[in-house]
């Protein structure tokens, strides 16, 4: 029986994917944070726990995710992010597999590229992006020393239910829903979303070879995003910022991940979901 470790599992994408790998009688699921409990569960700090050696299966998804507070305290953005992930890969060895979440962040994003494929420039602007790439470079540096296998997946604003307020749909969805009025701020950014099901459909596709995968959704304007949930609500209340400013691109491009992956929720697919499940 495949034993398979989840870190930061109480967080969001780690709910989400443990109701995904509790189905089926084929694996052990073991979790490890700092808070929570259950069967099964370790509660401890990734840097001060060693047996990541016993699992067949490692989703890392312990970090430190929010780019203000990363910036506000970059040493446990690099405690967390760089320093936990490379802790963790120290343990591994052959035919064991790590599977690590990244972000967009490490992309340069200066380029103004409509689609960053995952070839692009690595040159983080801020220190969560930085601080996950040297997760990555670890990973990269130990598994060709010590013979494990990785999954790395650069993550494009994932959202869904039960994500915290703080992150742009989850915080679009509140203003709309609370406000009357609303000026849009950065209505010339464009982003691609990925919804949480997507995501998790691929963290748990074994199919998938062990390389560098972007995992987003389709490239949409802020500016769309809030008419389309507008729409959605009942909300036409919505203000353009009159400030000119440039287009901006903060989309991933999906096409080596979509071998594996072929229908990806839409955000009208997302939104309605989460906003079922909040009852609005």
């Amino acid at each position: 029986m495949k034993k398979i470790l989840v870190t930061g599992s109480n967080g969001f994408v780690g709910t989400h994917l443990l109701k995904s790998l509790y189905e089926g009688g084929d694996k052990k699921v073991y979790t490890l944070s700092r808070s929570g409990g259950g069967y099964n569960h370790f509660s401890s700090d990734i840097l001060k726990f060693n047996k990541y050696g016993d699992y067949d299966v490692i989703y890392h998804l312990a970090a430190a995710i929010y780019p203000s507070e990363c910036e506000r305290d970059p040493y446990h953005a690099w405690l967390v992010n760089a320093e936990g992930t490379r802790h963790i890969a120290s343990h591994l060895s052959k035919g064991q597999h790590l599977i690590y979440p990244s972000t967009s962040h490490v992309y340069d994003y200066s380029t103004n590229k409509k689609f960053i494929s995952e070839d692009a420039p690595l040159h983080p602007s801020n220190v969560y992006g930085l601080t996950k790439l040297l997760g990555e470079k670890s990973i990269k540096d130990l598994s060709d020393r010590q013979g494990f296998s990785n999954t790395i997946l650069r993550i494009f604003h994932a959202y869904g239910p039960g994500q915290k307020e703080g992150q742009l749909i989850t915080d679009v969805i509140k203003k709309i829903t609370e406000q009357n009025e609303i000026v849009i701020r950065g209505s010339n950014n464009y982003i691609s979303p990925v919804y949480i099901d997507d995501l998790v459909e691929v963290l748990t596709n074994n199919q998938i070879p062990p390389e560098v995968y972007n995992v987003c959704g389709n490239c949409i304007s802020v500016e769309e995003i809030y008419r389309v949930i507008g729409a959605m609500v009942g909300n036409s209340n919505i203000l353009s910022d009159p400030t000119p400013s440039d287009k901006k691109y903060m989309c991933g491009n999906r096409e080596k991940i979509s071998q594996y992956k072929k229908n990806w929720f839409s955000l009208e697919e997302g939104v309605s979901r989460i906003m079922n499940m909040k009852k609005y």
